[in-house]
């Protein structure tokens, strides 16, 4: 290692450009996985201290590898791979996918921008051999295109985005993929440059038209499921309004039918007709519990969701019972805590429905403790459904496709709320419980919603 250090930083028997490169490349890691806000103040002394670290790291795994195999730029290019995959496994807070796609995607452009800048440093360099600088231009050129790629990445990046398509994610790591593969192998195949070049920057413009390509969808996949959630919850406002001066016009009219109540109560009393009074009294009872069967907990986006799924669990014959305690503003934006509360209570009745018991029940817990906000949602499950299937939350209805996002979008919600979810089945009744952070830090540059600056 210490050879190694001595040979190729000290004595620069690769000239500086191979240094610079490797500098270069710890700090562009960081970079690309660290937020722009954790560089500011107390927390840039940090990302300074995880350059140099990886920097060393650069040292230490190459001097083991040249020690081994000798100078080998299969060794170099291991080495990229390791600080990558260590950085974004260890040192990245980002949403996985999103250290997944930037880690493909700039190890691939940064194996191809290497023999794209070669010939142009060459060129440089023959124009006029005097000028001392001319002979650095080639690394100069990989860090300024590696530069651009980095921040282009930063530009255009899905961090922002609540949701993010699996498929088109996948896709692109593919595709990175393939160009990785070349570069790897392409030293052993030795291919002419003038074929290699070309192939280079086609790969090099594939992967970065596929990054914002990548980009664009994700972000209209998010805006889509976004208007989705806001239709859903305009939907649940107007059928809690309608709900309301529904109940408002039944309690009108019991108004002015009390007295006549009340009559024929206090004529069968003074008569004797106890058990005639009894039956009377249970059915004007009967009448006005639903009426009176209404959530009002405060909180409106709590009180749509529910009051939607008590009358649907009635018109299907099951009981929702229920007991909630929340706060009347929470630091959730309105359509995504909806989205999440519709959509535990949705796959509750849903599978409540399919359970085969005679009179099925949904129970819903919903109470603040300490600075966390607890949901537990329990319903009974059909026996003949495998406890892995219902456990993936997989839809059982007809269209999958367009009831497959609910698992996706509680389990990013409860990530993007620094919250936890878990769901389990035990004796026929699936489980539920889902814990969201009330009080919402400043988090990668996020307001208290969520939401990038």
């Amino acid at each position: 290692m210490l050879e190694y250090f001595q040979n190729y930083y000290l004595n620069q028997q690769m000239g500086p450009g191979y240094v610079m490169t490797n500098i270069f490349y710890a700090v562009a890691v960081v970079l690309l996985l660290r937020p722009v806000a954790s560089l500011k103040g107390r927390a840039f002394l940090r990302s300074l201290l995880n350059m140099f670290l990886l920097w060393v790291g650069s040292v230490v795994i190459c001097g083991i590898g040249y020690s081994l195999l000798g100078q080998s730029m299969i060794v170099d290019r291991i080495m990229m791979i390791l600080l990558l995959l260590i950085y974004a496994v260890f040192g990245s807070a980002y949403k996985p996918v999103t250290r997944l796609v930037r880690s493909f995607v700039f190890f691939s452009c940064m194996l191809h921008i290497i023999p794209i800048s070669e010939p142009i440093g060459e060129w440089f360099k023959d124009i006029d051999t005097s000028l001392m600088w001319m002979e650095h231009f080639t690394w100069v050129i990989v860090i300024g295109l590696a530069m651009v790629v980095l921040l282009f990445m930063r530009r255009y990046s899905t961090e922002d985005l609540t949701f993010v398509p699996t498929y088109p994610s996948f896709l692109l790591c593919v595709i990175a993929s393939i160009g990785i593969g070349w570069q790897m192998i392409s030293p052993y195949l030795h291919p002419e440059r003038i074929y290699n070049i070309p192939v280079a920057v086609c790969f090099f413009a594939i992967t970065v038209l596929g990054y914002f390509l990548f980009y664009n969808v994700s972000r209209e996949y998010d805006t889509n499921l976004e208007l989705m959630a806001i239709q859903h919850k305009q939907a649940l406002d107007t059928e809690l309004l309608s709900f309301s001066q529904e109940s408002y016009g039944e309690m009108h009219k019991i108004r002015h039918e009390i007295r006549n109540h009340l009559n024929y109560i206090r004529l069968m009393a003074e008569s004797g007709e106890y058990q005639k009074l009894k039956e009377y009294v249970a059915m004007v009872c009967g009448e006005t519990e639903k009426i009176f069967q209404f959530v009002e907990c405060g909180n409106h986006v709590i009180n749509a969701v529910m009051n939607h799924m008590i009358r649907q669990g009635e018109s299907l014959g099951i009981k929702v019972n229920y007991q909630i305690v929340a706060p009347p503003e929470m630091p959730f934006r309105e359509t995504e805590f909806c989205s999440l509360l519709s959509n535990l209570l949705e796959n509750a009745l849903e599978a409540a429905a399919q359970s085969g018991e005679p009179n099925p029940e949904v129970v819903v817990r919903i109470w603040p403790q300490h600075d966390y906000l607890f949901i537990h949602v329990e319903n009974p499950v059909n026996d003949s459904v495998s406890p892995q299937l219902r456990l993936s939350l997989r839809s059982t209805k007809g269209n999958p496709k367009t009831h497959g996002y609910g698992t996706k979008i509680i389990r990013d919600l409860v990530m993007k709320y620094q919250g936890s979810v878990r769901f389990d089945m035990k004796e026929g009744r699936f489980t539920a419980d889902v814990m969201l952070c009330l009080v919402q830090k400043e988090k990668y540059g996020q307001d208290q919603f969520g939401n990038m600056r």
